[in-house]
């Protein structure tokens, strides 16, 4: 099947976008009416009036050389004031409106792509993402160019040029008008013939931007593994295909200009040899002729663009493509029309015969089948086992990274799909494996669950997470830029900023993944006295392979496979002949 194009779902979102600033664009067009009849045709038609006067009274100058001079004062004046105001005036109100739009698209696409689950960040590029974000933005941009300063002008120019040579002669004004359409609708479905190449040419440059983008996030792999000819290698071939593609989009180009100038050759030999005639039957005068000559040529210099415009125009149409599929596709994870009240307090957790796997295909393995748990609140649950038994499952479910194919999970007695994603996480405090902080300041980064919270609390969260010692030894200490991904810190010190962001947050739900993991022997001590006052009077969910951290939890829950195969404690379940005794014992012989 066909895909739909998206050209008019394009131009309608700009449109939508532009009408906010419509009193702007209407002066806009205004004053650029007001500057080209002012500058290529009023004073045109004076130097006609010269070339005329000067052709009549070649042999007595003096009769009318004051009335050449003060014509020549008038075309200075229009130049001076009309057309030079018009222009500048025209420039000026571009200058707020465009800017305007693009802020309002960047602001829209950002808002929509937070929309996107935590699964389409995780399939797709995230330079490939900025790319497409910031030629969407470009496209509306170059589009407004053209309507604005080319396609307008071009409708005036012709409008007039017509009107004028019509009156003096029409059948010349005739065929003008039958060249013009000719002309333009040539130039319309050539451009929208190559308007896939330019589409193809788009999608090759995010490509590359996503490659790019990719080998540089992960340099550090790059250089353990001295793998830099590989990635060159891969690169270059990507650089390359890319080459190919762009060297077909721009041939079509040259293939316009070629017919352009065919089409333009031949309609000047026509114009000038039926001009001559009606100059020979004196229908014409040789102002008339050099008034008529001027309009042809600059509508020309305009037209001559006009393929090129089109081209551009198609290009943006196809830069625009990529994000505007992204941001009228709608989220798969969607909030509720209605959403409910948010009443999470204590914390109490229920899973009630929850179904899910990761495939649309029903045939797919499931990875929980009838899945039931309940937590109470303020209890601490450990879950335990091995990769792929659901462990990661479990929490990408309970934060609504992921919807269930069926079954309900409810928090105090309330189903989390019936609230907003928002309200159910801003309730669960989350430390992951693997801690990724924004390239802002350490004091941002611990307050980012809590931006209300003071430089006092961030400080006794970063003390509480033992962070506040090593960030007192940096100069700018707070206000110390932590890099991208907090490529500055070690592991320990990230997981650490993490486990304080966490303090701050104060969730009545905690969730716990490896959050010791990157810590030393004695950095994670000091951190489990800290989580141990953390999750006082909290439901706290621990993801943790070093069974050591979890003796002190209420209840440890064995998953295999998407199924609890063992519950209870620390103690019952190392004493018997389970999963857990079996994983504990590796671990004590130091086997990992």
């Amino acid at each position: 099947m066909k895909k739909k194009p998206l050209t008019g779902i394009i131009l309608k979102y700009y449109w939508q976008k532009a009408r906010v600033y419509k009193w702007n664009l209407f002066f806009f067009f205004l004053a650029t009416l007001v500057a080209i009849l002012a500058q290529e045709f009023w004073a045109t038609m004076i130097y006609r009036e010269i070339v005329d006067l000067m052709a009549e009274y070649a042999d007595k100058p003096g009769l009318v050389l004051d009335k050449i001079k003060g014509l020549a004062v008038t075309i200075f004046i229009i130049y001076l004031t009309t057309s030079f105001l018009g222009w500048r005036l025209a420039e000026f109100l571009n200058d707020y409106f465009q800017p305007s739009v693009m802020r309002d698209i960047e602001k829209d696409v950002f808002e929509k792509l937070q929309n996107h689950s935590y699964s389409f960040f995780a399939n797709t590029f995230s330079g490939g993402l900025v790319s497409k974000s910031n030629r969407f933005v470009r496209s509306f941009e170059m589009i407004a160019d053209v309507i604005q300063w080319n396609l307008w002008g071009i409708i005036i120019r012709f409008v007039t040029a017509f009107i004028f040579i019509y009156y003096f002669l029409p059948i010349l004004g005739l065929i003008f008008l039958g060249w013009t359409i000719f002309y333009v609708i040539c130039s319309y479905f050539y451009a929208k013939y190559t308007a896939d190449y330019w589409r193809v040419a788009g999608k090759s440059d995010s490509k590359v931007t996503g490659e790019l983008a990719d080998t540089i996030t992960n340099i550090f792999n790059v250089k353990i593994f001295a793998a830099k000819k590989i990635e060159k290698k891969r690169y270059e071939k990507t650089i390359s295909k890319r080459r190919l593609i762009r060297s077909a989009a721009w041939r079509t180009g040259s293939y316009m200009k070629l017919g352009q100038a065919i089409l333009m050759i031949g309609i000047e030999m026509v114009l000038l040899f039926v001009m001559i005639d009606a100059w020979d039957q004196k229908i014409l005068s040789i102002g008339t002729i050099f008034a008529i000559q001027t309009f042809v040529w600059l509508l020309f210099q305009n037209l001559w663009n006009l393929g090129r415009l089109f081209q551009d125009y198609a290009n943006a149409i196809a830069d625009a493509e990529e994000m505007m599929k992204i941001i009228t596709d709608p989220p798969n994870l969607l909030d509720p029309v209605k959403p409910e009240s948010c009443r999470i307090k204590s914390g109490k957790i229920e899973f009630k015969k929850v179904h899910f796997n990761y495939e649309t295909d029903k045939k797919s393995p499931q990875v929980f089948t009838d899945f039931n748990l309940t937590i109470k609140a303020g209890e601490k649950v450990g879950l335990v086992g091995e990769s792929g038994s659901g462990k990661s499952t479990f929490v990408n479910l309970l934060l609504r990274f992921m919807d269930t194919n069926s079954g309900n999970i409810m928090i105090d007695g309330q189903s989390i799909s019936h609230i907003t994603q928002d309200d159910l996480r801003r309730n669960i405090a989350y430390v992951p494996q693997e801690s990724i902080l924004f390239h802002r300041s350490l004091a941002e980064n611990i307050a980012y669950g809590n931006p209300r919270a003071t430089k006092a609390e961030i400080i006794n969260a970063a003390k509480m997470a033992h962070a506040h010692e090593f960030i007192e030894t940096f100069s700018q200490k707070y206000d110390t830029l932590v890099g991208e991904r907090g490529i500055k810190l070690s592991g320990g010190q990230k997981q650490r900023v993490s486990i304080a962001r966490a303090m701050l947050k104060n969730a009545p739900i905690l969730v716990l993944d490896e959050a010791t993991s990157s810590l030393d022997s004695k950095a994670e001590k000091l951190i489990q006295e800290a989580l141990e006052t953390l999750m006082e009077k909290r439901t706290t969910i621990v993801i943790a392979h070093r069974l050591s951290t979890l003796r002190k939890m209420d209840r440890i829950i064995v998953l295999e496979a998407g199924k609890i195969t063992e519950s209870g404690t620390h103690k019952e379940l190392s004493e018997s002949s389970g999963k857990y005794a079996e994983l504990w014992r590796h671990q004590v012989d130091g086997v990992q």
